[in-house]
């Protein structure tokens, strides 16, 4: 039983992909600790040689428990497939059990951060009522900015 590293690549500003590879007979894969990126997808590849491959998350790096998807089913593959973590963990990582000689699997994992996946941009229709005119849509809102502070109208009430 060895632990695999993963390597990390930023892809955008607001995601990254993180690839643990070579897991074989029994590895796990070193927990990777990225807090802000909440939104997770994971996808399994290789051969699997008789091995189950499962999807863990941990909040101190000590206790770790399986991830889940959006209906509670494991995150746990005998076959190659891929799902979406419904918990934001500390920490995620693979583990692989049982499993033979020609076991070799991949791990990829796409992480969004919540910040992004909410966008800086209200892409809905917009029309608001500002000092007598209209304001329609999308509004760019930056980063951090609390949109309820906004001041507008003649008697200064918040925009909401």
């Amino acid at each position: 039983m060895a632990t695999r590293t993963p390597v990390a690549d930023r892809l955008t500003e607001f995601s990254l992909q993180v690839v643990w590879s070579g897991l074989l007979l029994n590895d796990n894969g070193a927990a990777y600790e990225r807090p802000e990126f909440q939104d997770r997808t994971f996808q399994v590849t290789g051969t699997f040689g008789g091995a189950t491959i499962a999807l863990q998350g941990s909040n101190d790096n000590t206790t770790w428990f399986g991830l889940t998807n959006s209906t509670g089913a494991a995150l746990s593959y005998t076959a190659a497939g891929g799902g979406a973590a419904r918990e934001g963990t500390r920490y995620v990582r693979p583990v692989v059990t049982g499993g033979d000689g020609t076991t070799s699997l991949v791990v990829t994992a796409v992480m969004v951060s919540r910040t992004a996946a909410r966008g800086n941009v209200i892409s809905d229709p917009l029309k608001l009522d500002v000092a007598g005119g209209t304001l329609t849509g999308p509004l760019l809102v930056a980063s951090g900015v609390n949109i309820a502070t906004l001041q507008g109208g003649a008697t200064g009430e918040p925009v909401v």
